[in-house]
């Protein structure tokens, strides 16, 4: 595993955002304020601001929930299995 980031990509973001909630969630009472936050790189020194309010963060997570435990990866996975056989047996049978 390389631990060295040398750009900030989308699971940063993403990342930043989960955080973002639970701190709203857990200690902020003013949910109606759009509120910064930094991600900053530092072997870069790469500094982006993210401003998200509570409502779209609410969104984002209920997203990430439902996806996570709604997504059928079985029939994803039986229809990847199926397809590599189809190419299986048209070249090798």
């Amino acid at each position: 595993m390389n631990l060295n980031v040398s750009k900030l990509e989308t699971e940063h973001y993403l990342q930043l955002a989960i955080y973002m909630y639970l701190y709203e969630n857990n200690i902020n009472d003013n949910h109606i304020i759009t509120n910064k936050y930094y991600l900053y790189n530092i072997l870069t020194n790469e500094m982006r601001q993210v401003i998200c309010n509570y409502k779209e963060l609410i969104n984002m997570v209920s997203y990430l929930i439902y996806f996570k435990y709604h997504n059928n990866e079985e029939d994803i996975d039986n229809i990847f299995l199926l397809k590599n056989k189809i190419i299986y047996n048209k070249y090798f049978i």
